[in-house]
């Protein structure tokens, strides 16, 4: 197994953000360590690096009103909370905001283009033509976009979720040129063989005992030589990172 370096994709998407320092994100959240351990990274890379004037994270299970916000901001919503009743509401009554565009126009998925631009770096192509995939994640902010993306890119789909079983689940696994992997369930994953060479991205964030991990049992890859998987932490979630303060800075 080895480590896919990502730094140069950084780099570039780092360079083709505009920055506003008029522009104020907040970020919605709950009080899940994995998701405030992100929102703690878009804070401190911006307050480092000065994309935008500032990054607010907003625990919504501690706000009593969300209004507030609807002005003079860029709005941001965790993945796990996006079906919560305070930010339907939210959203309904703000239908011009940051998270409409993300949701109905598909023009802020920060994740899912992070996940594409690696996936593109790692096999050299905008082309996927005869590559198969297996997805796991069906959220309306990751894996409905992703899987789009990787379609349009001529990718063959395997799409599968946490009610998808494990002999189904392994069998997608090994017939897969790259699996990627956003569930958010710390060290769950492993291959109990490696008949082909795969690139595994791990977009999962987990907080285990004050230590951010992915979704899969790296020790347990460790053993395969065909086996690249991106960082976990400083792969995916660093460049999501970017991919967001780029894509905020467009609109």
């Amino acid at each position: 197994m080895k480590y896919l370096d990502q730094e140069p994709i950084v780099e570039k998407v780092k360079s083709s953000i505009n920055k506003n320092n008029a522009l104020s994100l907040v970020v919605f959240t709950d009080s899940n360590l994995d998701n405030l351990s992100y929102c703690k990274g878009i804070k401190k890379i911006n307050d480092r690096e000065h994309y935008i004037k500032d990054v607010e994270i907003v625990d919504i299970t501690k706000e009593q009103s969300l209004q507030k916000y609807t002005k003079g901001y860029k709005v941001f919503i965790m993945n796990s909370i996006v079906n919560s009743d305070v930010i339907k509401d939210f959203v309904n009554s703000n239908s011009h905001i940051c998270y409409s565009e993300i949701m109905k126009c598909n023009k802020i998925t920060p994740t899912p283009d992070a996940i594409v631009d690696t996936i593109k770096y790692y096999y050299k192509t905008n082309d996927l033509s005869g590559l198969v995939f297996t997805v796991s994640n069906r959220s309306e902010l990751i894996g409905k976009p992703l899987v789009d993306k990787l379609i349009n890119l001529n990718a063959t789909i395997n799409w599968i979720h946490t009610k998808t079983n494990a002999y189904i689940r392994e069998r997608c696994f090994n017939e897969s040129d790259c699996i990627i992997t956003a569930a958010g369930r710390a060290n769950t994953f492993s291959l109990n063989n490696n008949i082909k060479k795969q690139l595994i991205v791990d977009a999962g964030i987990n907080v285990v005992n004050g230590k951010v991990c992915g979704d899969w049992c790296i020790d347990k890859l460790s053993t395969f030589e065909n086996i690249t998987i991106t960082k976990n932490p400083g792969g995916i979630g660093k460049l999501t990172t970017y991919e967001l303060f780029k894509s905020i800075s467009l609109i």
